[in-house]
């Protein structure tokens, strides 16, 4: 903890001694007094100074007396006007009320932090003391490391500190209870009626330890800055402020030490604190064998590492070899089909040409499309494995867009006619010297207009083209295919574009095919510079999207 570590003594010192430095080293015995403040002097007026008890600044009890109050003292003396020491029964916010307006009990604030607001209804005078706001908190609370971390948790702030109004402006999740006075504060935190304080280090520091209050302790550090005092004096005897600033610059660094060794706020001893020698060495050790330890355990792990990912190699290896040996067996295997499937197809043909009778031309007609299906799936299979292998070449040429797409939907139109189904077409206005693979775009859109029209039950079908971006060199394409028919569940499209995968086993059974069309279609635009994907809700249709990156033929970047 902060307050553990660094002495209560040396912090004050730091806080006090930068505080001074201004007056100190300005310092000048001699007085000279404006006709103005003389007038006010020689109308030997009776100070009320209020005193509170917010130690080491100000004492009540046993007697009237303080940091501050010294040094009210030392001024008035010097500088030659009456006061008189006014016990605060009232609080701060009624003391400032009173002070502002009817001042009926004081006519001097001791400690007060200025604001816009203060500065317009009292006179002011320079800051002479400075501690810095910090957090408190219990010993058994949890660990917080800062205001942000006290999100939903309680605050106790003294009522009408301007901490309360910083809090509540900064962090405004976090509950606020406003007690009368430090003291109470403190008392509130310490008997669990709060989760944290955000007081004065120097003032709070003091009250902790002359009540005893062993159980709290700085936490954390705050937004805030440090809390600069000033005093300050009723609107009308502005005068007054003036006069007391005068004092501050006529005392001397020795004079304002005397002060503040008088209530050991700068007492400095040199000596050593063996016990936290102790503790900072008994930490240093377990730091260097929990680094030792850690060492040693990473060193075996990266060896661990090692040998699973060597492992790891191993089996990807034998996964590629035996993924190249099944696209070759494929690739071999189709092509061998290929033979006794074309011979199939011509003996069917002459056939034709022989005196059949109905019943035989039909079987016949049966057997020509089934052949034809199986050789439209093994051209399938073919074109798989060379988009697994990355073996494909994609001829490069311009596009001509209307061609296209008019080219991806005229395979189509009788099957959309056949269930009554209308394509619409909205395209944006491409460029037109971009160049790619006609076929394979054509293949990847013919891939989406299939499916929709064989699974979808909508009546309306739209193709849409788009441009989604462009530059000099290049222009992102984006291809929609978007059906209004009873959509997909999220579980489903997780793995839709999976080669030889289908919605379920029902779909071959009643539409048929193998489930490779959406795979190639996202393979063509991976190639090509994009990706592939559906954006889909049950019941609420289904839109099937691919993108391209395609570039430009200009002869400007040739």
């Amino acid at each position: 903890m902060i307050s553990d570590l660094i002495p209560f003594y040396f912090r004050t010192l730091l806080i006090l001694f930068v505080a001074a430095l201004p007056f100190a080293t300005n310092a000048s015995t001699q007085i000279e007094f404006t006709a103005e403040e003389k007038v006010w002097l020689a109308e030997q007026h009776k100070v009320r100074v209020r005193v509170a008890n917010v130690p080491p600044y100000m004492i009540v009890e046993p007697e009237l007396t303080g940091v501050s109050v010294d040094y009210i003292k030392t001024i008035a003396d010097r500088v030659g006007f009456e006061i008189e020491l006014v016990p605060d029964e009232f609080g701060w916010k009624s003391s400032l009320d009173d002070v502002t307006g009817p001042r009926k009990h004081y006519d001097l604030l001791l400690t007060i932090r200025r604001t816009p607001d203060r500065e317009r209804l009292l006179a002011i005078t320079t800051d002479y003391i400075s501690a810095p706001w910090v957090m408190y908190t219990r010993g058994d609370s949890p660990y917080y490391s800062g205001l942000d971390a006290l999100k939903g948790k309680t605050i106790v702030v003294e009522q009408g500190f301007l901490v309360a109004e910083l809090l509540r402006d900064t962090f405004p999740a976090i509950h606020l209870v406003e007690v009368k006075s430090s003291s109470d504060a403190l008392f509130a935190l310490a008997t669990g009626q709060a989760d944290a304080y955000v007081g004065n280090l120097a003032i709070s520091n003091n009250l902790i330890r002359a009540n005893h209050l062993n159980n709290l302790s700085v936490t954390a550090p705050t937004p805030f800055g440090s809390q600069s005092q000033a005093m300050a004096v009723r609107k009308d005897w502005a005068v007054l402020a003036g006069l007391i600033d005068k004092g501050f610059m006529s005392m001397t660094a020795q004079e304002r030490m005397a002060i503040d060794q008088k209530w050991g706020v700068i007492e400095f001893k040199r000596q050593t604190d063996y016990t936290l020698v102790w503790q900072i060495l008994a930490a240093a050790t377990f730091i260097f064998l929990a680094f030792l330890y850690w060492n040693r355990k990473l060193a075996s792990e990266i060896k661990l590492r090692r040998r699973t990912e060597q492992k790891l190699l191993a089996a990807n290896e034998r996964s590629e070899a035996a993924t190249n040996a099944k696209n070759a067996f494929l690739a071999n295997i189709s092509h061998e089909m290929h033979t006794p499937l074309h011979q199939i197809i011509g003996m069917a043909q002459l056939i034709e040409f022989e005196h059949l009778t109905p019943k035989q031309i039909d079987r016949m007609g049966k057997l020509k499309t089934a052949t034809s299906n199986l050789t439209k799936i093994i051209d399938s299979i073919l074109e798989v494995t060379k988009f697994q292998s990355d073996k494909i070449d994609l001829p490069k040429g311009t596009i001509a867009w209307g061609q296209l797409i008019n080219d991806s939907i005229s395979t189509v139109r009788d099957k959309a006619a056949e269930k009554d189904i209308r394509i619409i077409v909205e395209s944006d206005n491409l460029p037109e010297n971009l160049i790619g693979d006609s076929s394979h775009l054509t293949q990847a859109l013919q891939n989406y207009l299939v499916n929709a029209i064989r699974f979808s039950q909508c009546k309306t079908i739209k193709v849409r083209s788009i441009l989604v971006e462009e530059d000099l060199e290049s222009a992102l394409i984006r291809f929609e295919v978007k059906d209004d028919g009873v959509g997909i569940s999220a579980d489903q499209q997780t793995h839709l574009f999976a080669m030889f995968e289908q919605l379920d086993n029902s779909s071959t059974r009643k539409h048929g095919g193998i489930g490779i069309g959406l795979f190639i279609t996202k393979r063509i635009a991976q190639i090509m510079g994009g990706n592939a994907g559906c954006d889909s809700s049950e019941g609420q249709g289904s839109s099937f999207w691919f993108t391209v990156k395609l570039n430009k033929n200009s002869p400007l970047l040739q």
